[in-house]
């Protein structure tokens, strides 16, 4: 049976270095979830994701190797974007990601229209933006922006 380890974050120290890893700890294969995530940031807040290195990866080393595309549920693109992840050798499963509630917040929306996009309660955003204004020495919704 295959021993395959179900998250390696392939980061700067390369390909090789976690072939390696693997190697010496008897793991057959790989589900690459590229960490730190690379990309660009959108004019809308988007973050799009790039996978230069788990598709590089994934070409040199097919046996070994698949990996989980991200995508940010603002990009405008989404739908396109998880239609091309659905179509990329080696690309396994998609990580569609929710922006945080402090992101939320701080692009003007409500505690409740956070809590519904969300499936949470007003109440739940509320403890939560608490803590996070706490954490950055913030004090208002309008310094969020700067501060994330």
């Amino acid at each position: 049976m295959a021993i395959i380890d179900g998250q390696v974050h392939l980061n700067h120290l390369g390909i090789e270095a976690c072939l390696g890893a693997m190697d010496a700890v008897g793991i057959d294969g790989a589900i690459i979830d590229q960490y730190p995530p690379t990309g660009t940031r959108l004019e809308n807040g988007a973050y799009r994701y790039a996978y230069a290195m788990s598709e590089q990866a994934v070409l040199r080393f097919p046996a070994r190797f698949s990996y989980v595309a991200r995508i940010d549920n603002r990009d405008p693109d989404r739908d396109r974007l998880i239609a091309e992840a659905r179509s990329h050798r080696g690309c396994l499963g998609l990580r569609v990601d929710q922006p945080s509630r402090a992101e939320m917040a701080g692009d003007g929306l409500t505690n409740r229209q956070i809590a519904q996009a969300l499936f949470i309660t007003a109440r739940t955003v509320e403890g939560h933006l608490t803590s996070v204004f706490r954490k950055l020495s913030i004090d208002s919704r309008e310094q969020l922006p700067a501060a994330l």
